[in-house]
């Protein structure tokens, strides 16, 4: 999981006004941009855990799914007016990243993967570090892995090994 700093409000205010995507969510603080393809289990889970979210947020899912299958995981919760979906037939994460950033109207950007499961605290963390941090331009969080993920281990091997601050400097071998 990660955030930047994404969305001039010059362009969130054109997307309003030109009415691009989902009104139903006046001017969010954070846009969640989750890319998939073919895993509809994995992102129903994940689309629910970040609208369990109190937070002011948007949600784009970018969907490159072959079939419908996706689409079809996640009507139960369309009616959510923070979510707003998308099918592209292009193909690649990074792809899908921009696709989904050009959907936003928010000035902070946060990505999640489609097998993560974010805490309801996850956005108003994300946004508190940006206010004790003004000059972050990019935040990465902990990703703790699901009890169900195949490969145990793999997530729970990565970690920061410190935080870096305005202020770090290389330290001296």
């Amino acid at each position: 999981m990660m955030a930047g700093r994404g969305a001039s409000p010059a362009r969130s205010q054109r997307r309003s006004r030109e009415g691009e995507g989902n009104d139903r969510v006046e001017q969010p603080d954070v846009s969640v941009v989750i890319a998939t393809r073919d895993r509809p289990q994995h992102l129903a889970a994940s689309v629910a855990s970040v609208l369990a979210s109190p937070a002011d947020f948007e949600l784009m899912v970018v969907d490159q799914s072959e079939t419908s299958a996706t689409e079809q995981a996640l009507a139960a919760l369309a009616p959510d007016p923070r979510l707003r979906y998308r099918k592209s037939e292009q193909r690649g994460l990074s792809r899908a990243r921009n696709d989904g950033i050009s959907m936003t109207r928010a000035p902070l950007v946060a990505f999640t993967d489609d097998d993560c499961r974010p805490g309801p605290a996850w956005l108003q963390q994300l946004r508190a570090t940006f206010a004790e941090v003004p000059e972050a331009a990019l935040v990465f969080g902990r990703v703790i892995p699901p009890e169900d993920d195949p490969e145990p281990g793999y997530v729970s091997m990565f970690g920061p090994a410190e935080r870096l601050v305005p202020d770090w400097r290389p330290r001296p071998h």
